[in-house]
């Protein structure tokens, strides 16, 4: 099932969410999550290099970030810190790709 928003700080960035069925309620509050994270770096770091973004449900366990997409195990998707903490985490790889990593001395940036 596909969710999308289009919105975003005076710019016009397709967010979409690509959630399982059974997962459907939780897009909504993806899509407005990964909205404020792309709109934060990008006042924070400089401005958004893509049209859009996707947020993926995937049958691994995992979060994975690319720019302009992060794929999000089906069953990491409900947990309590995955909306918060690590979306903003797979978010901030679409600036710095590969050398986005989470250290205790780091967490504050990401």
């Amino acid at each position: 099932m596909i969710h999308s928003a289009t919105r975003y700080a005076g710019f016009c960035i397709r967010i979409r969410a690509y959630f399982n069925t059974e997962l459907s309620e939780l897009a909504p509050g993806y899509l407005q999550a990964a909205a404020g994270y792309l709109e934060r770096f990008s006042r924070l770091i400089g401005p958004y290099a893509y049209s859009d973004f996707h947020i993926v449900s995937s049958p691994a366990p995992v979060g994975l970030g690319y720019p302009n997409l992060t794929y999000v195990g089906r069953r990491v998707l409900p947990l309590p810190y995955m909306r918060g903490r690590s979306l903003t985490h797979e978010v901030l790889h679409s600036w710095v790709g590969k050398r986005c990593v989470c250290r205790s001395h780091l967490r504050q940036l990401v």
